[in-house]
């Protein structure tokens, strides 16, 4: 009974490293969007017309304050 126990923790932590790995993936696509979507907020807040340019916020100011509500 204990081999199996261990037989399904090795699997279960297998399986968790591949979450892990997933994750870490999907992080660096979204900082990578993130990062686009700022770009494309600060060209429009410098050179898009007046009515984007109201409208249009930092992602930085944004992103920081949810980090503070976490």
């Amino acid at each position: 009974m204990y081999l199996t126990a261990m037989k399904t923790s090795s699997q279960h932590l297998c399986g968790a490293h591949a979450l892990q790995v997933e994750i870490g993936e999907l992080k660096g696509r979204l900082t990578e969007v993130i990062s686009n979507c700022d770009a494309v907020c600060k060209r429009i807040s410098a050179e898009g017309p007046e009515s984007l340019r109201s409208s249009v916020k930092p992602l930085v100011i944004c992103t920081a304050h949810q980090e503070h509500q976490s």
